[in-house]
């Protein structure tokens, strides 16, 4: 408790609640940009820094993130384009409620669920981040396998309904995530000596492209004569 005082009195000034405000600002306006993420704003902002108080300073990259991790749902709700990974599955259920002519509801419901979510995890940090820690120490080579292992079983719970299409998704995924330098040796996996898959296979473009072909393709198989896949 002497702790979370101390800090309490270093963080009630005026200044860090601009820099929180222009933090948030920035940060939304960046993470609805699709290609732009909340890390690569923090990044950009990073110079701007130096010059101000180490409080101040965290606090506006502190804000720009966590903007940024909102903003990508605004364009993923209004026009099915995520601006952030984050806000991949946003677009599930916010583009159909904006084609029902309910963005602004869904848009509320992003805002609320980002900031109770971020506040209850912000509290989780600052009680059990010494216990994380401790936890995160003893996790070597087998607890990542099988922590990978359980993440790939949610598959079950969204292919319920074709688990062979479920699993081939899944494996398609795998390859495709393989795809650049290997972590560990740097040598270069799938990349066909391509030197723009060196970087892996960015996220956004991946998530984005099947949807635009189906939608393109959708506008061929009806509006225009010709083969189409």
């Amino acid at each position: 408790m002497d702790n979370i005082t101390e800090v309490l009195q270093l963080f009630l000034a005026t200044e860090n609640f601009i820099a929180i405000a222009v933090g948030v600002v920035v940060g939304v306006t960046v993470g609805s940009i699709p290609g732009l993420t909340a890390t690569m704003a923090v990044a950009l902002a990073l110079p701007f820094t130096f010059s101000m108080e180490p409080v101040a300073a965290i606090l506006l990259l502190v804000g720009i993130y966590k903007g940024g991790m909102y903003g990508g749902s605004i364009t993923a709700i209004l026009i099915r384009t995520p601006g952030s990974p984050a806000s991949a599955c946003t677009l599930l259920d916010g583009y159909p409620l904006a084609q029902q002519g309910n963005a602004k509801k869904a848009l509320k419901m992003a805002l609320y669920s980002s900031v109770i979510a971020d506040f209850i995890s912000n509290i989780a940090l600052i009680f059990f981040a010494a216990y994380l820690a401790k936890i995160a120490l003893n996790f070597g080579a087998p607890e990542f396998f099988w922590l990978i292992c359980f993440s790939l079983t949610i598959i079950i719970s969204l292919a319920s309904g074709s688990m062979i299409k479920g699993l081939i998704a899944a494996l398609l995924g795998i390859l495709l995530s393989l795809v650049g330098l290997d972590s560990v040796f740097g040598s270069q996996r799938l990349t066909f000596n391509n030197y723009n898959l060196m970087d892996s296979i960015s996220f956004i473009p991946l998530l984005i492209a099947p949807w635009r072909l189906a939608k393109d393709n959708s506008y061929r198989r009806f509006d225009h004569p010709g083969p189409y896949i």
